[in-house]
């Protein structure tokens, strides 16, 4: 039985009818709707991190408690007896199992913080084949890694920015700057989730790029043009490109509540249709 298999059989909500003996069956109790939305199966979410950013920090930890989500984390960077990060359930990975990973075993693929030498030990050609075939795959840029890693690489031309026209790291001075939602975009589940939190706190650094003709900008840089969210479709899959790398800093003072449901609105977003897996209400 596979892990996958393993989680359906025993995350499902079952009603039971019970016959007594000389009398009716009793109609079965409707079932409850869990208030967070866990479903029969899971999204399984693989996330592959160069270095060890805040960003990875908090986010693997939001992946790991919820169980809607069936994740493992692989940090390249770590020590080979570093524990990585997985679901209760799961046996976790090691940087070794990077270059054996079949990425058609996971919904979602998230890539962080990965620089020139990780990339090497990434299977691009895989994921690329994964994401045409329905797949979805969400990759960040930010303060500690730009663009450059995936120039020339099977990735390039499915991530939704143009690769060719992303500049280097911007980092503003003073008190830096906010996110908001483009009006058209306002009905995303992700918008939505930094519009019920508005004001959140400022970030300092974004990568400078510009979406494809066929991409989408689900957030941008409050008062400017330039993105922060990009969401697009190559093949069958979806593809994210999130350009900044502090949405940590929405925690202070709130802990998971802003930055939990902006993740799980871009993770469930990314994630292919499933009948056996509802989707969640933001």
């Amino acid at each position: 039985m596979t892990d996958a298999m393993s989680r359906s059989v025993f995350r499902g909500i079952f009603a039971v009818t019970i016959a007594l003996a000389g009398s009716a069956a009793l109609p079965p109790a409707p079932a409850s709707a869990d208030p967070r939305g866990v479903t029969e199966r899971p999204i399984e979410v693989l996330h592959i991190e160069g270095i060890p950013v805040w960003e990875y920090r908090y986010l693997k930890n939001l992946l790991v408690r919820d169980p809607s989500f069936a994740f493992r984390g692989v940090l390249l960077s770590a020590d080979p007896d570093f524990p990585q990060a997985a679901s209760p359930d799961l046996q976790p990975l090691t940087p070794g199992d990077v270059a054996r990973i079949d990425p058609d075993a996971y919904d979602v693929i998230i890539l962080g913080s990965l620089r020139p030498g990780d990339v090497a030990r990434v299977d691009l050609d895989g994921i690329a084949r994964h994401v045409r075939r329905g797949g979805g795959l969400i990759v960040r840029l930010g303060e500690e890694t730009d663009d450059r890693p995936f120039r020339g690489t099977a990735l390039e031309e499915l991530l939704p920015v143009r690769l060719a026209e992303v500049g280097t790291v911007h980092t503003a001075r003073g008190a830096g700057f906010a996110l908001a939602a483009p009006a058209a975009q306002e009905e995303h589940p992700a918008a939505r989730a930094l519009a019920k939190a508005a004001p959140l706190p400022n970030m300092y650094t974004h990568v400078h790029a510009w979406p494809r003709q066929d991409a989408a900008t689900i957030i941008r840089i409050e008062g400017e043009l330039c993105p922060a969210v990009v969401t697009g479709r190559h093949g069958r899959g979806r593809t994210t490109a999130v350009l900044v790398d502090e949405t940590w800093r929405w925690r202070a003072g709130v802990g998971d509540r802003v930055f939990g449901a902006f993740w799980r609105a871009l993770v469930d977003d990314a994630a292919p249709e499933d009948p056996g897996r509802k989707r969640r209400v933001y």
